[in-house]
């Protein structure tokens, strides 16, 4: 209940500031859909589910009542001041509306509630041959990057055209080698003797990762892909939700800001920072463009037309180069980008899209509508009852926990490579590297047999004595 009363007090003082009609009139329904969800959350520890929930909470239920002022955006977003009807806003409500309603509705089916668990348990004495993995990992990292200059450089000035499609690969083989490192010391108690060597060997694996992922040169979100399951390993897994959802709150308000221009510009940007948002409302989260995207979107699309089907196949087979489909639809929110720069609302083309936005561009609601039920079928059927665990940590539940801010956010096609390397990498390592452990459920009966049998023997021993 106490995360319910969250939700329903946040959204409650948002509407007592000046907020425009429309945008209670669109976002109401999604901000009940997350609530009826957050309220059916038992445990007392921060979930999947909790990070999804909250997600489109913030970007699509608060992110319109405190970015739309009188039919215009203005916030300080990409599409400030651009001229948006009321039709395209509601119709960018229902959006991610028709995804919740999906995936809220399909939960309730028998199937979806079946879990298949692989438990695999990775010894210490595979700490070596992991640091040496994590050691490769991020030599090919930097060499994908284009060199040391341009790997560790502030994101305005990285020389994207020598940067390898493969450096994501990298970089996401580099986080799940140092979570799996870390479970080997967190995940399980670890015997005094092998500290000696794991705890040298944890340290040069994170500075590593500290190196690749850090608040001057990395995306923020990748910050987020990176640290996040690191921090709830060292804490066992299991962290408070209120905990977390404190935290967020920081993060929204002050921490993103900070990194969105430390990881820009570089640290010495930070002397300039403006927290004049902080004087109109201490609750504005700034930096929220989501919704934005997904109205601007809207417009683009009754322009351009629908592409039927295209643009949700680019981002399907995004693993195909170019130069061999050459006409591979381009990625949506870089068409939308380049026209915004163009017309000097934008300083980047490289803007956010909900995923849900391109099923609306290949066929409308009707294609939210259709796109939203294969994907929640196929995380129903595939992925949510399915689980990887490592030394006792659910690690495939942190992967997609940390990659859950991206992957909403969007734009999904350049962002689904980095979670897809995640997963095949954690596949392959537990596969050559874990031991398969017994279930919960055989362990515990293993050990009552191994009593029941120690006292039927000692029954006997007594009685011949």
């Amino acid at each position: 209940m106490i995360r319910l009363a969250l939700y329903v007090s946040y959204y409650l003082l948002n509407l007592l500031t000046e907020v425009d009609g429309v945008a209670v009139i669109g976002t109401l329904p999604l901000a009940l859909v997350c609530c009826w969800n957050v309220a059916r959350i038992r445990s007392k520890y921060f979930t999947v589910s909790d990070m999804f929930w909250f997600l489109m909470y913030i970007f699509f239920a608060i992110g319109p009542l405190q970015a739309l002022r009188n039919g215009y955006f203005d916030h300080g977003g990409p599409a400030d001041g651009y001229p948006i009807l009321n039709s395209e806003i509601l119709i960018a409500c229902a959006i991610p509306l028709i995804f919740s309603l999906f995936i809220t509705l399909l939960g309730y089916l028998p199937k979806s509630q079946v879990r298949e668990e692989r438990r695999f348990n990775v010894s210490v004495r595979y700490a070596p041959l992991l640091a040496a993995a994590m050691m490769v990992f991020f030599a090919a990292f930097i060499v994908t990057s284009g060199g040391f200059t341009n790997a560790f450089a502030p994101r305005y000035l990285k020389a994207y055209e020598e940067t390898s499609f493969l450096s994501v690969v990298c970089f996401g083989g580099q986080v799940v080698i140092a979570a799996i490192y870390t479970t080997i010391g967190f995940g399980k108690p670890l015997a005094r003797r092998h500290r000696v060597v794991y705890y040298p060997i944890l340290a040069i694996v994170l500075g590593l990762l500290l190196l690749t992922a850090n608040p001057i040169n990395s995306a923020r979100y990748f910050l987020v892909a990176a640290w996040m399951p690191i921090g709830f390993i060292v804490l066992r897994g299991r962290v408070g939700a209120m905990q977390v959802y404190s935290f967020l709150s920081f993060a929204l308000l002050i921490l993103m800001p900070l990194l969105s221009i430390s990881t820009r510009e570089g640290t010495f940007s930070l002397a300039n920072i403006d927290f004049s948002h902080l004087d109109d409302s201490m609750f504005k989260i700034p930096f929220l463009d989501v919704f934005d995207m997904m109205v601007y979107e809207v417009n683009y699309v009754s322009r351009s037309g629908f592409y039927w089907g295209g643009k949700t196949f680019g981002v399907l087979f995004f693993f195909v180069p170019r130069a061999i489909w050459a006409g591979k639809e381009t990625l949506l929110a870089i068409d939308m980008g380049q026209e915004l720069v163009g017309m000097r609302l934008a300083g980047t083309d490289n803007l956010s899209l909900f995923f849900g936005g391109e099923f609306y561009a290949d066929g409308g609601l009707a294609g939210v509508a259709l796109g939203s039920a294969a994907v929640v079928l196929w995380l129903y059927r595939f992925a949510i009852p399915r689980a990887i665990t490592v030394n006792g940590i659910n690690m495939s539940a942190l992967i997609l926990m940390a990659a859950l801010p991206i992957l909403l956010r969007g734009p999904i096609g350049a962002n689904l490579p980095l979670t897809v390397s995640e997963y095949v990498i954690l596949a392959l390592i537990t596969a050559v590297l874990g031991r398969k452990a017994k279930p919960v459920g055989a362990a515990v009966r293993a050990r009552l047999m191994d009593f029941q049998t120690w006292r039927q023997a000692r029954t006997q021993r007594l009685r011949r004595t």
